[in-house]
């Protein structure tokens, strides 16, 4: 599952040319990662915990409630 997730990431990350484990919050990349989110929770079946540890796996701090508010805004 992590390996599907780093895929989804990685296709993110080039089609947008937004690296969404910045630690930016312009609004571009709030949007890339609401949508790596979204992919993460529906298409990976990750839980809220799971998609936490995957953002800070690769280095963005991130909290399982800010994946659930980024869920609702998306």
């Amino acid at each position: 599952m992590n390996k599907e997730a780093n895929k989804i990431a990685k296709h993110i990350i080039d089609i947008s040319g937004i690296d969404v484990f910045d630690n930016s919050r312009k609004r571009e990349y709030i949007e890339m990662r609401s949508l790596l989110t979204f992919m993460l929770r529906h298409h990976c079946d990750m839980k809220f915990k799971d998609i936490r540890d995957f953002y800070e796996l690769n280095g963005k701090s991130y909290d399982h409630s800010t994946a659930i508010h980024s869920l609702k805004a998306f």
